[in-house]
């Protein structure tokens, strides 16, 4: 699918092409999906934007004071992800993540958030 897709873009492209799948006599289960995680934004003054940021504290902070929320931007588009057939998500590192030393600790949060830690 195309990066930034919408999410009704992804399912009805998902569901053509595992309909042209079937119709080539291909197994449209072997047919991999990806869509994109956005980066949403949280209030940086709150508990749990702070807890959810504590690993990645150079995230872009907007002029509203408002950081990018790693739990909330999974927490939204996992679940509608899946509901489009996604099979693989992606995210824009540079959205969580601005400098090279933030990336170890961005990536042991995104495991504790998604059950790998």
């Amino acid at each position: 699918m195309p990066v930034g897709a919408r999410q009704d873009e992804v399912a009805d492209g998902a569901k053509r092409l595992r309909e042209a799948c079937t119709a080539a006599g291909r197994d449209p289960a072997t047919l991999g999906v990806r869509g994109s995680i956005a980066p949403l934004r949280g209030d940086s003054n709150s508990n749990k934007s702070n807890k959810s940021n504590k690993a990645n504290n150079s995230s872009k902070s907007s002029k509203s004071g408002k950081r990018v929320d790693l739990e909330r931007s999974l927490a939204e588009a996992l679940p509608a992800l899946s509901d489009a057939g996604v099979t693989h998500a992606s995210l824009a590192l540079a959205a969580f993540a601005r400098r090279p030393e933030d990336v170890r600790p961005f990536l042991e949060e995104l495991g504790k958030l998604h059950g790998a830690g």
